[in-house]
């Protein structure tokens, strides 16, 4: 498994290593060979000085901090007992189940991923949010109403008690349990690639996450907390798209990330210009698709 050539090979990495080889002995030579094994070990500890200048490697903290960065994501997705989806399309989850039903009744949908997203909200706060054109005691009764419509389908899928998941009071409602939204992984993702300083990873990590993403993000939602939610994610999304730009990037990668610019502000008209550029130096022939998009968008606005 651990042939001696692969950990020569190794060694070069590796400042002031010594390497031995003991015979008739697998990977736990500890066990297969205690004596000759404790007689190197002796050998090895009396050759050691403190002449020897200390070896550091820039690379080992940013190693750490990725590995540490991936265990957590997984083992605080593992454990959310809430899932929440709505980058491409709707989805509650709890306890692994898949919550069915009419979620577009009632303003439930709206209603479960504000409280989702915002973990602890005021019963206050929805009134102004999904009823501000009603009275207290009107807005109150729709509440009521749509609350009860979001149990149902809670209740009717998990075979549980919506009390299992939220606590639910006169004035606040929160949740009870870690969770996972899509839309707030993004987030921090964004985030980090952003701040990224290792230009082949940003480049890398950057393109493989954006690649990944919906054309049409959030379908569905349209009320003011939540275009406002979508707008800062296109905002940080364009924002490392002009990071990219800046790099080392191969032609075909600057025509996709000006695509992407594209899909996230398609009025900007600069975008449009930029990937002009980019795919006449090409010769592609869908130039001719985005100049004509151009011309439509130029004549929209004068």
């Amino acid at each position: 498994m651990y042939p001696p050539q692969m950990i020569m090979v190794n060694l070069s990495y590796l400042a002031n290593a010594s390497f031995l080889i003991i015979p008739e002995a697998s990977n736990a030579v500890m066990i297969d060979r205690p004596q000759r094994f404790t007689e190197d070990i002796k050998t090895l500890l009396s050759r050691l000085t403190n002449k020897k200048p200390v070896t550091t490697y820039d690379y080992t903290n940013t190693m750490i901090n990725k590995i540490n960065s991936i265990v957590y994501n997984g083992v605080k997705h593992k454990d959310a007992r809430i899932e929440l989806h709505i980058l491409e399309k709707f989805e509650l989850i709890l306890d692994g189940t898949i919550i069915e039903g009419k979620w577009t009744q009632r303003k439930a949908m709206q209603i479960i991923t504000y409280i989702i997203c915002n973990r602890s909200v005021t019963r206050e706060r929805l009134y102004e949010l999904f009823w501000p054109e009603y009275e207290l005691h009107k807005a109150s009764n729709h509440q009521s109403v749509s609350l009860n419509h979001i149990k149902s389908l809670i209740e009717a899928s998990t075979l549980k008690n919506i009390d299992d998941y939220f606590d639910i009071t006169r004035d606040i409602i929160s949740l009870k349990h870690k969770t996972y939204v899509d839309i707030k992984e993004l987030e921090n993702s964004l985030q980090l690639l952003t701040n990224e300083t290792d230009e082949i990873e940003k480049i890398k990590n950057s393109l493989e996450l954006l690649q990944s993403l919906p054309e049409n993000l959030f379908s569905g939602f349209y009320e003011d907390w939540f275009v406002s939610l979508k707008t800062n994610i296109e905002t940080q999304i364009l924002y490392l798209c002009e990071q990219l730009l800046e790099c080392n990037l191969s032609e075909q990668e600057k025509v996709t990330v000006l695509k992407i610019m594209i899909t996230n502000n398609p009025l900007e008209e600069t975008y449009y210009e930029r990937l002009i550029d980019q795919l006449q130096d090409l010769d592609r022939p869908e130039t001719t698709y985005y100049k004509e998009k151009l011309a439509k968008l130029s004549g929209v606005k004068e």
